[in-house]
């Protein structure tokens, strides 16, 4: 009993320090992807956007993934933990892992870019211009970004289900591609407005970065929001048939008989 005690808590160890350095790099790879997107001054921007972060996601969940169920966003995690695939100790373990790892990226930006950058770039993104954009139309925005950002993920990998359906491959690259897809949807809705995040960590690793902590809300309380509507959606129409399919075949097969 002790020694299954020490193996799990060893493991535990193991994921919480593979969430630390995936989220620390993911979101310092992000901000710099954002930045130098910025500096081609391009008026098309969405479509580089989507694009990066479908590899972007894909490569650190395939990466992350044996390790650790490829956790590395605040969002995904709480979503779990509502629908029940992640219990309640290792949800608060995750989580604090990546936002642990979301202030160290945030730390290495702001070293890595100087003060006059940083103000320059807004630390990475996530901001909102009050002038063009209210706290109240961002936060919309978030919680049905994240809703659709759950929705399909567990659509295509986040069920263990459908993780057996699409495979260890095609799953993270759905994965991936729907993150693309909804940001490529909101990047350039209006200027001054850098679109949906779905990533409380990385909203707030550029917060730090940037020493600004303005409307970070918007970008913890719009996940949560959406998180509460996969779960109630989750256990109304689950993205899974009732009986499994071997079942269900074999007795459509009988009644034929």
């Amino acid at each position: 009993m002790e020694c299954l005690f020490t193996r799990r808590m060893g493991l535990s160890r193991i994921m919480e320090r593979r969430k630390f350095i995936a989220a620390t790099l993911l979101i310092y790879l992000s901000g710099l992807i954002d930045t130098t997107l910025t500096n081609f001054d391009t008026v098309i921007i969405a479509p580089f956007v989507g694009i990066s972060n479908i590899f972007l996601l894909a490569l650190f969940i395939m990466a992350a993934g044996p390790g650790s169920g490829g956790h590395i966003n605040q969002t995904i995690t709480f979503a779990t933990l509502l629908t029940g695939f992640t219990g309640f100790s290792r949800a608060i373990l995750y989580m604090t892992a990546q936002t642990a790892g979301a202030a160290l990226a945030g730390g290495v930006l702001r070293g890595a870019y100087g003060k006059a950058r940083i103000e320059k770039y807004h630390g990475g993104g996530c901001f909102i211009d009050p002038n063009t954009v209210s706290s109240g139309q961002a936060l919309l925005i978030e919680v049905v970004s994240s809703f659709t950002l759950l929705f399909l993920s567990f659509g295509v990998g986040l069920d263990p289900r459908q993780a057996r359906l699409y495979g260890a491959y095609i799953g993270p690259l759905a994965v991936g591609c729907v993150l693309g897809l909804v940001t490529f949807a909101s990047a350039g809705i209006v200027p001054g407005y850098t679109g949906a995040s779905m990533f409380p960590g990385r909203c707030f690793a550029f917060a730090i970065a940037r020493g600004n902590f303005s409307n970070q809300w918007v970008w913890w309380v719009g996940p949560i929001g959406g998180s509460f509507l996969q779960a109630f959606t989750y256990w109304v129409a689950p993205p899974y048939h009732s009986a499994p399919v071997p079942d269900a075949a074999r007795e459509r097969k009988e009644t034929m008989a």
